[in-house]
């Protein structure tokens, strides 16, 4: 292999790294065919990537029958140090991020504030798998019906410049009282639709089960 620049070669293309990414995530021998159907390229693309990080020596390339079946190299160096944990680190972004939103509401918050909660819920386009690159995170909070909603806001909000400089995101924080939570949920209100739905929840209940309790 070479030994200066080889990430230019080796990640230098958008193809590339859909095909490394579905090789680190399947250990198994995969056809070129079985490739470019789950990485979502067309054959005669990935058929050169795969020969390309072949000749690159980052993958083995087997013949069987009338097809090739390739597999990552997984004990190769560059492989092993840099191509597999920077996709398992990609793969874990927003768990990351869930759980450090999580412990801001569990053991950061003041505890007159922490008490009143009864759930977190991760929603919106985050939530869903449709963010952008600057979509906020939209994080739900539902409350007992006498609390300060706006401590609750207020503290959270001095936890943007964090998120923004880690993550690139800004946080929305949305503090409902159970009753008014279920109040939008009478009305079909969209966004308590779309934490009903698609929400992730960080503590306490779901967003069902507080439906279920006011049935």
């Amino acid at each position: 292999m070479k030994y200066q620049y080889i990430i230019d070669n080796i990640l230098g293309q958008k193809t590339k790294i859909k095909v490394l990414r579905y090789l680190v995530q399947h250990p198994d021998e995969q056809s070129g065919r079985r490739v470019a159907i789950e990485a979502g390229i067309n054959h005669w693309q990935c058929h050169k990537v795969l020969r390309d990080l072949y000749e690159q020596g980052i993958l083995n390339m087997k013949h069987a029958g009338n097809t090739y079946l390739f597999k990552l190299r997984r004990n190769q160096y560059i492989v092993e140090k840099a191509i597999i944990p920077l996709f398992n680190i990609e793969s874990r972004i927003k768990e990351n991020m869930a759980c450090e939103l999580k412990n801001i509401v569990t053991k950061c918050l003041p505890v007159n504030e922490r008490k009143d909660i009864i759930s977190s819920i991760l929603f919106g386009s985050i939530a869903t798998g449709k963010e952008k690159t600057h979509s906020d995170i939209d994080i739900m909070l539902i409350v007992k019906n006498k609390t300060d909603k706006q401590a609750i806001v207020d503290f959270i909000l001095k936890q943007n410049d964090y998120f923004i400089s880690r993550y690139g995101n800004t946080l929305s924080p949305y503090v409902l009282t159970r009753e008014e939570f279920m109040a939008r949920y009478k009305k079909k209100d969209q966004l308590i639709e779309s934490a009903v739905l698609h929400g992730n929840v960080l503590f306490g209940k779901t967003a069902g089960e507080i439906i279920t309790d006011e049935s």
